[in-house]
């Protein structure tokens, strides 16, 4: 039986090859991070959890503290780097990773909000920085917001939203309509891909944001490469977020900012779209940015004009005016 035994020699040959390359990409991977850590280290502190370390950088002095929440990107604390010097100015501001974005480790899964927000509570707890806080969050950043929200209400001074997802937004937008989370399978593969260094070359236009400072552009390259790996993740569990989220009715009476861009998206940038559905998903959108600011007995809406989904980015006096205003109207109170 010979080509039984060349048959077995190939097989296990490819499955030693398969083997090698695994080893060969995970050290590759640990020296690319290693490598990139050492030339931009984290401008704040890695603070364990137990099952791993996320990167909270909290600057200033004041109370109440404000905590900044990222969307679903591989920015992390460098999302907010146009307001957190500005912040900071004014009161205790902390930025921080998830899991898995940026300088922070990868964490357990699945990226749930629920999970997202006991993280932030347990970051927050042993990082020895006490509530209140003002929850300070963009796009999918609004929906862990609300979870955490939800779960810790005596901790919330205030909240301002900036162009966060609404839980129903799939339901009623109509440019939703085919949407749906990647395969499981897919999901279930991205760590591994990550592991292996694969991540590090995949997307890596969605690390590129021409308005962050030069230096920051640089920091987000080399750490927050892989880092798509994570967004991946917690894109696969978008639908059960929101559906975490829409169980958190209200916000109470606590001081509620919604800001939102004021005018319809330019449907000559965006494929196969006629101006008149942009103009159609912009006005579902406002009323959708309404009913989060109803969240709150004293919630407010405030559209920007000229502003994109990336608020931080396109109009951010207008964010940081905003965290500003709900600083005051606490602070007239206490």
């Amino acid at each position: 039986m010979r080509w039984l035994r060349i048959l077995k020699f190939v097989v296990g040959g490819g499955l030693l090859l398969l083997i090698l390359l695994g080893i060969a990409g995970v050290l590759y991977e640990r020296s690319a991070r290693s490598s990139a850590i050492r030339e931009y280290p984290p401008p704040g502190r890695l603070v364990s959890l137990g099952t791993h370390a996320l990167h909270i950088d909290c600057r200033g002095t004041g109370s109440p503290t404000v905590v900044l929440e990222s969307g679903m990107d591989p920015l992390g604390s460098l999302s907010w780097s146009l307001q957190h010097d500005r912040l900071a100015s004014m009161t205790r501001t902390c930025a921080y990773d998830r899991a898995g974005i940026a300088w922070s480790e990868i964490g357990p899964r699945p990226r749930t909000g629920q999970r997202i927000a006991d993280e932030l509570a347990e970051l927050l707890r042993r990082a020895g920085e006490s509530g209140p806080i003002v929850l300070v969050a963009q796009s999918m950043g609004g929906p862990y917001a609300r979870i955490f929200a939800g779960k810790h209400p005596g901790d919330i001074a205030g909240i301002v939203l900036v162009e966060t997802s609404h839980p129903e937004q799939f339901d009623r937008l109509p440019m939703a309509d085919n949407f749906s989370p990647p395969p499981r399978l897919f999901i279930r593969a991205v760590p591994l891909l990550r592991k292996v260094g694969i991540m590090r070359h995949v997307m890596t236009g969605e690390l590129r944001y021409p308005a962050l400072p030069a230096d920051k552009q640089e920091a987000l390259l080399a750490v927050s490469a892989g880092s798509i790996a994570t967004v991946i993740s917690e894109f696969g569990e978008i639908k059960q977020t929101l559906q975490q989220a829409q169980e958190v009715r209200t916000f109470g009476d606590v001081p509620l900012l919604v800001l939102s861009v004021g005018d319809p998206p330019d449907a000559s940038k965006i494929a196969n779209f006629e101006q008149e559905q942009a103009d159609a998903e912009f006005v579902i959108w406002v009323e959708l940015q309404r009913e989060l600011a109803e969240l709150s007995s004293r919630g407010r809406l405030q559209q920007i004009p000229d502003s994109t989904h990336y608020m931080q980015f396109s109009q951010p006096d207008a964010v940081v005016d905003a965290v500003q205003t709900v600083l005051e109207e606490i602070r007239v109170e206490s």
